[in-house]
């Protein structure tokens, strides 16, 4: 395979602050984009097509591309603030996303379509950030909803990873996060979020690999191009519930220059699935991670010394999922486990 994409992009954007109250705002603004993107190249079986059917990505008919195509959007924004005091603000928002569509790399199948087209995405959202106590504690909190029209999911179909549009995808959640400082040695910090995110419309997401296995008659060595409906479902690698904590204690040695920081962090992930398919078998657990670490520091941070470790509870888990429905099977890679060193710093200037 052989491709040489070009893209040319031209954007205007502007916004506006408009006080028409002593304690209310209003900010308005719009994004204009114009996008063209070209495709050239070719897809070539030497000497002859490997096989006498057509099995992307290895071989198939040869292929010439030269192919274009183009994109304009306005993405508009409008949002009202209020002030009850200086430092406690409310406000109300609604935009507008845009996500230019584009060619997928490798070889696909005959008829089956090598582009994707433009994601627009319209998203609501309620919310505050102020602080209290004297500034020491700062509270934000936000309730949003996002509604996403042929919204771009990628998949690894067991032959390549390609882009194709869902016909519509919906997040709605709330988001909460707090910086609590009591005094000049500590320091708290909390965030959580819950997030619902559920395909509205997708009757051509990715077979599985046992959909494709029963297809094919259990042979599995060359899948029947199929899809299933997963409007209703979730979608892929978007955890419900997401926890992240950390405290922190600092202090200077007496009258001396050097200082410490001691952290420790706590993130809680919650199962999800990891691939498009919402396949069972690639489907991960909610997961607890904690590290730590503890920093001493010289003059003006001139160098700094910092013993840590990562994943303390020695958590397994995969970062990364994905079915190989030409064999059947499933590949994964796993994350890091307990992991710990120690680490010099120090700047000459």
């Amino acid at each position: 395979d052989t491709n040489t994409h070009e893209t040319t992009s031209y954007a205007a954007f502007g916004q506006a602050n408009w006080t028409f109250a002593e304690k209310w705002r209003m900010t308005f603004g719009a994004r204009y984009t114009a996008e063209k993107k070209a495709r050239v190249g070719s897809q070539e079986s030497r000497p002859d097509p490997i096989f006498p059917i057509d099995a992307p990505p290895i071989a198939g008919p040869n292929v010439s591309i030269d192919e274009d195509r183009e994109s304009t959007d306005i993405s508009p924004m409008l949002s009202v603030t209020y002030f009850p005091r200086d430092d406690l603000m409310f406000y109300a928002s609604a935009s507008q996303g845009f996500k230019s569509g584009g060619f997928n790399q490798l070889r696909t199948g005959e008829g089956v379509p090598g582009e994707f087209d433009d994601e627009r995405s319209r998203n609501y959202e309620l919310g505050w950030k102020g602080t209290w106590l004297n500034r020491r504690l700062q509270v934000n909190g936000t309730v949003f909803f996002v509604d996403y029209e042929d919204f771009q999911s990628q998949t690894f179909d067991g032959q390549a990873i390609t882009v194709r549009n869902a016909g519509g995808m919906e997040s709605k959640g709330v988001e909460f996060d707090l910086v609590y400082v009591p005094n000049s040695l500590w320091t708290l910090g909390m965030a959580i979020g819950y997030n619902d995110a559920t395909y509205s419309e997708f009757d051509q997401a990715e077979y599985t690999a046992a959909m494709n296995f029963a297809e094919t008659g259990g042979d599995g060595l060359v899948p029947i191009t199929c899809t299933q409906d997963l409007a209703g479902k979730p979608i892929d690698n978007a955890p419900e519930w997401t926890v992240s904590n950390f405290v922190q204690l600092q202090d200077n040695f007496g009258d001396s220059d050097m200082s410490w920081v001691a952290r420790l962090e706590y993130n809680y992930v919650d199962d999800l699935y990891m691939a498009q398919d919402l396949d069972e078998a690639l489907h991960r657990d909610a997961i607890n991670l904690v590290n730590a670490r503890l920093s001493l520091s010289g003059e003006d941070d001139k160098w700094q010394v910092t013993l840590w470790g990562r994943n303390l509870l020695d958590e397994e888990y995969h970062v990364i999922g994905f079915d190989v429905p030409v064999t059947g099977g499933f590949a994964g890679i796993n994350a890091p486990p307990l992991t710990y060193g120690l680490t010099l710093n120090y700047r000459t200037q």
